[in-house]
């Protein structure tokens, strides 16, 4: 766990493994699972060449961020497990990801930007973002995710050259009923998508059965 720092860099090749064999595969985040690396409100932030293993939830997770580079991160989490996501950029700006190798048990890289009313209370977006040169296999997820947390927005990101193998979703979008947010300028050039469990793109406002909050008259925008 890091939080306000600056400037911090992690240099090597240091491999870091939880030590369990086997986490409940449908254990919900409550259980409690840790996380293996959080970052909150940090700045000049410097990653790679690290592997992590059977992370028992997110992997890495960046929370109000600004001027992150993550390069060359190997995770390898187990092949079904609620929640255990490679990477989640959460209401994070500036965010460089690139030349990383995932197989998780959840999405691959998740980017986030707050839930419900605290969401929008906090009102810190996801912005400028560039993912490119990367590689996700095996999972119950999708490559790459926009929300379902996203009442604060996504803004400008790009994703280029990256492979999709053997995963539920390619790329996917999703949100719930009365969540809120907005998506703008989301760009994906050489993204390419094998096997795909159930399609290579999906757009979702119903990601789950629960009714919708009350509306918000102050948050919640009309279309």
């Amino acid at each position: 766990l890091e939080q306000k720092a600056r400037g911090l860099r992690r240099p090597g090749q240091p491999t870091y493994n939880d030590g369990r064999e086997v986490y409940p595969p449908n254990a919900p985040l409550a259980y409690p699972r840790p996380r293996i690396l959080n970052f909150i409100r940090c700045e000049g932030v410097g990653l790679g060449q690290v592997t992590f293993e059977r992370s028992p939830q997110w992997t890495v997770h960046l929370l109000y961020c600004e001027d992150v580079e993550i390069d060359g991160l190997r995770l390898r989490n187990v092949g079904k497990g609620l929640g255990t996501t490679g990477i989640v950029i959460d209401s994070s700006r500036d965010v460089r990801i690139s030349n990383c190798h995932v197989s998780a048990g959840d999405d691959g890289i998740a980017i986030k930007t707050g839930f419900d009313e605290d969401g929008r209370r906090v009102g810190i977006n996801s912005a400028d973002v560039v993912i490119e040169n990367y590689t996700f296999l095996d999972s119950e997820g999708a490559g790459i995710a926009i929300g379902s947390e996203m009442a604060g927005g996504v803004r400008n990101v790009a994703i280029s050259n990256c492979i999709c193998t053997n995963t539920t979703w390619g790329f996917r979008l999703k949100t719930s009923r009365g969540r809120g947010g907005v998506l703008e300028n989301i760009s994906l050039s050489n993204f390419i998508i094998h096997k795909p469990a159930n399609s290579g793109f999906e757009i979702t406002g119903f990601l789950d059965n629960t009714p919708p909050p009350p509306a918000s008259e102050e948050g919640t925008p009309r279309v």
